[in-house]
């Protein structure tokens, strides 16, 4: 049986061939569907996905903010409040898409 929150191989490779902030977003984006479907798993392995892919070296101040941001949206998902974790990745998707578009610009 597989583990609820394990990521397979083929999702990793899939997620380190786009660009960072491409990933980043559609990682999010898919958190985002897993709320709207009432998906926990999904949900939950998303936000793992998310903390997970933080560099801890670069910016350490940061890394320990977004901590603390996945940390609450965990315990949300873990309480199935599932429109409180869509408004934060939300919030957050159109953080990075803003940071994103304006860097092309």
């Amino acid at each position: 049986m597989e583990k609820p929150h394990a990521i397979n191989a083929y999702q990793l490779n899939q997620l380190t061939a786009d660009p960072a902030v491409k990933r980043l977003l559609v990682t999010i984006e898919n958190g985002i569907q897993a709320c709207q479907q009432h998906n926990q798993p999904k949900l939950i392995k998303v936000i793992l996905l998310l903390h997970n892919s933080i560099d801890k070296t670069i910016w350490p101040e940061f890394a320990e903010q977004s901590t603390k941001f996945y940390s609450q949206l965990l315990g949300l998902a873990e309480q199935s409040n599932y429109s409180a974790c869509q408004k934060l990745l939300v919030k957050l998707h159109n953080g990075w898409q803003q940071t994103h578009s304006s860097k092309k610009v």
